[in-house]
């Protein structure tokens, strides 16, 4: 069944893209008023403070006024300084759209190629340029995720069954023209990506916890604090040593009681990196709704429990930024006082016992989106293409009318009808459409 496009790709994108240009082109004006006023600010200041303390013609206490101008603008400069960064992003993003709409190859080398996921003794893998440079791969693939990645090849090494085939076209034809939630999952955070497949998520979320009693943590918490005052109140001579020497020592006698554990979960293979972009993914999503049973469903899957599954995620990327953060030599210093590695251990590990198993459902949710958004954006920038048609028959056949290779040009194709049915089971196909394909 065709394609009819509500939009044309070529016209849209370009609309996109020239109107994220407008903005960028607003942003460097004022990021250069904002620039020139701030060079500004600092020149009044210095003569200002050449009256104030020179001839003292003028109050030191004026001073403060191109101070707090000279902030001001600083931050307005950076915030403006964010935004064309973004702008720049977008206007990255669209001439990639428009350079896949295009025919010619120039897309090729400008996506990811999914090598790591060929298989030389696969049936097909090879012989249809599934994977590596100018493969079909790199042309659909969009995902933020390496799990996401993993997901779209999968879909492309194994067949589906005919049910969750359907299902999976039935979503593409509701994603197909959402372009302002294609865009704004594009956009989300920094040009970042999660490299975690699918298994590590899986294997992290369901690993047997790690025990602390409950006591353990708000005594970590309360210890730490009293070092640190008792500390603070030796220096500036309020308290002797002796205060502090034995809270030093409790603190010792309790990173040696959780060495073990905590030693456990900072060997973890997980990194906030790896989380932060589903946190903002599985946010994007839940203010989503679909129509289609598939996406539907994966909706369902990230609001199961009760607690959003972004605000879980956030949270353990939370704890394991606090728990990176401890190699800083100041941190590993400090560590017998402030008990750092251990708070942050026991925290994280209480936040992942909360999302147990779950964290790999919420995962592939993201990951099988990810895939069939892929599929979208080749539906609405292909409107000519066709979903194929799926026969409940019980015998086999196969017919295609003007089938052709989808990674040639159309000037470089020459199409062919097929039909495999009956008694004919193999048809050969040679020639310029195949050449380089074999």
């Amino acid at each position: 069944m065709g394609l009819d496009p509500v939009f044309d790709p070529a016209s849209e994108y370009n609309t996109r893209s020239d109107r994220w240009r407008v903005r960028e082109s607003r942003l460097r004006h004022r990021f250069i008023r904002l620039g020139n006023a701030r060079l500004a600010t600092g020149v009044a200041f210095a003569v200002m403070a050449g009256f104030a303390f020179g001839p003292r013609t003028l109050n030191a206490w004026w001073l403060l006024l191109p101070v707090g101008i000279f902030i001001a603008l600083a931050v307005a400069l950076s915030r403006v300084t964010r935004q064309r960064a973004f702008a720049a992003r977008a206007i990255g993003y669209y001439d990639q759209r428009l350079t896949r709409l295009a025919e010619t190859s120039a897309w090729i080398g400008k996506g990811a190629a999914g090598e790591r996921f060929a298989d030389p003794s696969h049936v097909y893998s090879d012989d249809l340029d599934v994977f590596g440079r100018g493969s079909l791969f790199e042309l659909l693939s969009s995902a933020r995720t390496g799990a996401g990645e993993q997901m779209l090849a999968s879909w492309l090494l194994s067949p589906a069954s005919r049910e969750a085939a359907l299902e999976r076209q039935e979503a593409v034809r509701e994603l197909r023209e959402r372009l302002d939630l294609r865009e704004e999952i594009a956009f989300l955070g920094e040009e970042v990506q999660s490299s975690a497949d699918l298994e590590k998520f899986d294997a992290w979320g369901a690993a047997p916890p790690i025990r602390f009693a409950r006591i353990l943590r708000p005594l970590a918490f309360v210890l730490s604090m009293a070092a640190v005052a008792t500390l603070i109140a030796f220096f500036a001579r309020a308290l002797p040593i002796f205060p502090f020497a034995i809270l030093f020592l409790c603190n010792i006698g309790l990173l040696s009681a959780l060495r073990k554990r905590v030693s456990t979960i900072s060997r973890a293979e997980m990194s906030a990196a790896d989380l932060r972009i589903f946190s903002l993914l599985l946010a994007r999503l839940e203010a989503e709704s679909f129509q289609s049973p598939l996406l539907a469903r994966l909706r369902s899957d990230i609001s199961a429990g009760g607690v959003p599954a972004s605000r879980c995620i956030a949270r353990i990327t939370r704890w394991l930024d606090l728990l990176d953060s401890s190699d800083h030599v100041v941190l590993r210093i400090l560590q017998p006082v402030l008990l750092w590695e251990e708070q942050a251990a026991m925290g994280l590990e209480q936040a992942r016992q909360s999302a147990g198993a779950a964290l790999g459902v919420w995962v592939r949710a993201v990951a099988q989106f990810e895939a069939l958004s892929a599929f979208a954006s080749l539906a609405f920038e292909r409107p000519s293409w066709t979903f194929p048609e799926l026969a409940s028959a019980s015998d086999p056949f196969f017919e295609a009318e003007a089938l052709q290779h989808p990674l040639l040009t159309p000037q470089a194709c020459v199409p062919n009808d097929v039909h495999l049915t009956g008694g004919l089971h193999l048809f050969i196909v040679s020639g310029s459409n195949m050449s380089g394909k074999s």
